[in-house]
């Protein structure tokens, strides 16, 4: 849950820098079985497995720490207006679910704008390949190319390449495991829709929707605008309930900015993340008195 293209474009590594490294199916296919994959599941995502995407894929996930976003950038005369505007156009599904979760459509409408500009950059990486590719990371020679790489980074100086061997080490880590348990959230959806998780696109990070879930928060908080219906991402109204509830969920509170915080924090781990929303809203609220 995160602007993927904002990130993309704050990495200062050319398109041409590339990891000399290149992914391995057969361990993939390995890992799965040991994890106790059904066996359809692992021979359908072998198949469309995309190849080309692998070392874009771990250079922007892992090496992230090198030039972190800076969302207060996205907070603008442009967002406003553009945030009003998405407001008014779907005042009708705002309406209800502000009343439904409690949750200031302001809030929501920011958030959506923050993450994709309202479904306009819902990113287009092969959100499968994005897991799979992710598995592969604790590999030795992806550890030492990535390691490589950030210690010849512009903004690593001095004392950050002395720590660059065990942030690396201990990041590849981390993401591996979490690839593991998103392809588990995603197989729950594949036996339900095979055709939408296999062809399903999102960012880099294996977010998707207009609302950036991934897998795991898709099967948790995703909910449908029109009961009854499986959640659409993709559509303005479920996208709306779904972040309404998340939010509800994780404590959101009204008259708590502590509160509010912490549960979008939740939503992406960044503080600076979390007041850009809550000025953009803040910056809607005003306009309207």
């Amino acid at each position: 849950m995160w602007l993927y293209l904002i990130v993309l474009l704050a990495f200062n590594f050319s398109p041409a820098q590339t990891l000399d490294v290149e992914p391995q199916s057969k361990l993939i296919n390995k890992i799965l079985t040991q994890n106790k994959f059904n066996k359809k599941f692992i021979s359908d995502v072998l198949k469309v497995y995309e190849l080309d995407t692998f070392s874009s894929v771990a250079r922007l996930n892992i090496l992230g720490f090198l030039n972190p976003p800076n969302h207060q950038n996205l907070v603008t005369e442009e967002a406003a207006i553009k945030t009003e505007e998405y407001l008014v156009t779907h005042q009708r599904y705002f309406s209800h679910i502000e009343k439904k979760y409690t949750v200031p459509a302001p809030i929501i409408a920011s958030l959506l704008w923050i993450e994709t500009r309202h479904g306009q950059l819902t990113g287009k990486y092969h959100v499968i390949s994005v897991y799979l590719h992710m598995l592969q990371l604790t590999r030795k020679d992806v550890v030492k190319a990535l390691t490589d790489m950030a210690l010849n980074h512009e903004n690593a100086d001095k004392k950050l390449r002395k720590k660059i061997p065990k942030l690396i080490k201990d990041r590849t880590k981390r993401k591996s495991a979490w690839a593991l348990d998103q392809l588990r959230a995603l197989a729950k959806i594949y036996y339900r829709d095979q055709k939408l998780v296999l062809d399903l696109k999102g960012s880099f990070a294996g977010a998707f929707g207009i609302s950036q879930f991934i897998p795991s928060s898709y099967n948790t908080y995703a909910r449908p605008y029109f009961s009854g219906k499986v959640p659409d991402l993709y559509k303005p109204e479920d996208a709306i309930a779904s972040v309404a509830f998340y939010l509800k969920k994780e404590g959101f509170k009204k008259k708590s900015r502590k509160a509010q915080l912490k549960a979008l924090m939740h939503y992406n781990n960044s503080e600076d993340y979390a007041l850009s929303i809550l000025n953009l809203s803040q910056r809607l609220m005003l306009q309207k008195k």
